[in-house]
C-alpha cells in the first residue's frame, strides 16, 4: 500500500515513499509493518502532534494488538534533543494507545540510543524500538557511481589545492566559506549560494562588526560557483574528471556544527564523498566529528592535517583552530611543486585505499541494520 503525503503541520509530512531503507526492509522483514518517511525542516516540533492521525483505523488496531509495527523513518536527519522528535513519538503512541514496542524509529543521529534511554528514565517510559541507520554512508557511492570501472587513483593532475563546497546555506558553513574565500580564495575552489538575510551569520557571529563584514563580502562575492549552479540539488552526482580528482584535499562543511548538549552526532555524504577519489578530507562540523570516523570503522587523516581542533568544545574556538589548521596546510602546499603536491596527497596510500574500499563495499546487509531486522523477525516468528 502506498500512502499519499500526510500533513502533520506546516513543516512535517509523512509518506510511505520508496527509498533504500524501505526497499531493504521489504526485502528482509517477515513481520507486518507500515513505513512512514518523515519529510521535515529543522523548525518542526514546537507543538506536540499525533503523527499517525491519518492512518486507517484498521492499521491502528493492528498496532494496538501488537500484530504490526509502524516504522517512522527519520534517517536523513540527525537532530538532537533541541528538536524533540522522541517526545513527539511518545505523544503519538499515547494518542493512539499503541504500545511502545510496536514503534520502530530509524534515525541518523548516532546519539539517539542515549537520548531515548535518558527520556525513558526521566519520564518512566518503556523504550521504543530504534536503530541508527548510516544512511549517508550508504548513498554516497551511489551518487558517485561506484560501479563505474573507470575511476583511476592518479588520473588527474591537481589544478588547485583544495575544494570546499556549500549547497544549503547554514550560518557556520557561511562563515567558513567567507573566511576561506577572503584569505585563501586564490588556492581553492569554493562554492556558496547567495546569502540572503536569513542565511547570514546569525548567532555564530562574534560581534556586530563581523556580521557587517560578512554582509559586505556576501553582496560583493556571491554566488560562488564551482561544479553546479543548482544549489537545490543537495545530492549532486559526481562524474569522472570531477573537482575532487582535480584538487589536493577536501574541506567538508558538514550540516551540523552544534553538538546540541552532546545529544547529536550526525555525519553526511559531505564527509564521505572525497573518499571515493582517494582524497584526504578535513571536516568542519560537530565536536569530535573527524575522530568519529574511527567509530564507523574508517581511518582518520592525521597524516595530512593537524586535527587537534576536533575535540574543542566551544564552537567559536574550534572554528578558529580548524581555520588555522587549514591555513597551515595550504601554506605548506603552496611551497610545493606539482609532483610534491601529488606525493603529499598520496602519502598514505594504504589509508586512502582502506577508506575507499570500506565505503564502496558498505551495504545494509552487512551492517547492524541487518542484525536489527533479523532480531525483529525472530521475535515475531510465532
Amino acid at each position: 500500500m502506498t500512502l499519499p503525503f500526510i500533513p502533520i503541520n506546516s513543516s512535517v509530512q509523512l509518506q510511505q515513499n520508496d527509498n533504500d531503507v524501505l526497499d531493504f526492509v521489504k526485502k528482509h522483514a517477515t513481520f507486518d509493518f507500515t513505513f512512514l518517511q518523515v519529510k521535515s525542516s529543522i523548525t518542526i516540533l514546537d507543538t506536540p502532534h499525533n503523527w499517525l492521525v491519518n492512518l486507517s483505523n484498521g492499521i491502528i488496531k493492528k498496532l494496538q494488538q501488537k500484530k504490526s509495527f509502524v516504522i517512522i523513518d527519520f534517517s536523513m536527519e540527525g537532530f538532537g534533543t533541541s528538536v524533540p522528535a522522541i517526545k513527539h513519538l511518545y505523544y503519538t503512541l499515547e494518542c493512539n494507545n499503541i504500545p511502545p514496542s510496536q514503534l520502530i524509529y530509524f534515525t541518523s543521529n548516532f546519539k539517539d540510543a542515549d537520548n531515548i534511554s535518558a527520556y525513558c528514565k526521566q519520564h518512566n517510559k518503556q523504550p521504543i524500538r530504534y536503530h541508527t541507520v548510516s544512511r549517508f554512508e550508504k548513498v554516497t557511492p551511489v551518487s558517485c557511481d561506484s560501479e563505474w570501472d573507470g575511476w583511476k587513483k592518479h588520473a588527474y593532475t591537481p589544478e588547485t589545492i583544495f575544494v570546499a563546497l556549500s549547497r544549503v546555506n547554514r550560518p557556520w558553513r557561511s562563515k567558513m566559506q567567507w573566511k576561506l574565500q577572503s584569505t585563501l580564495g586564490d588556492y581553492g575552489w569554493i562554492s556558496h549560494n547567495n546569502a540572503e538575510d536569513t542565511y547570514g551569520l546569525g548567532d555564530v557571529a562574534k560581534n556586530t562588526q563581523e556580521e557587517i563584514e560578512f554582509s559586505t563580502w556576501a553582496k560583493t562575492n556571491l554566488p560562488l560557483l564551482v561544479d553546479t549552479t543548482d544549489f537545490d540539488d543537495v545530492m549532486t552526482r559526481v562524474d569522472p574528471g570531477n573537482i575532487f580528482e582535480r584538487s589536493v584535499f577536501h574541506i567538508a562543511n558538514e550540516s551540523a556544527v552544534d553538538n546540541d548538549n552532546n545529544t547529536s552526532k550526525f555525519i553526511t555524504e559531505k564527509s564521505f564523498k572525497s573518499m571515493m577519489f582517494w582524497q584526504p578530507v578535513i571536516i568542519w562540523g560537530q565536536q569530535g566529528i573527524n575522530q568519529f570516523l574511527h567509530t564507523l570503522g574508517y581511518k582518520t587523516y592525521e597524516d595530512w592535517f593537524d586535527l587537534s581542533f576536533d575535540n574543542i568544545e566551544d564552537n567559536q574556538t574550534r572554528f578558529e583552530a580548524a581555520l588555522s589548521s587549514i591555513h597551515s596546510t595550504v601554506n605548506s602546499l603552496c611551497k610545493m611543486n606539482t609532483q610534491d603536491k601529488i606525493k603529499w596527497k598520496n602519502k598514505n596510500a594504504e589509508l586512502l585505499d582502506f577508506n575507499r574500499n570500506k565505503l564502496i563495499t558498505y551495504k545494509y546487509e552487512h551492517s547492524p541494520l541487518m542484525d536489527f531486522i533479523k532480531d525483529l523477525n525472530c521475535d515475531n516468528s510465532t
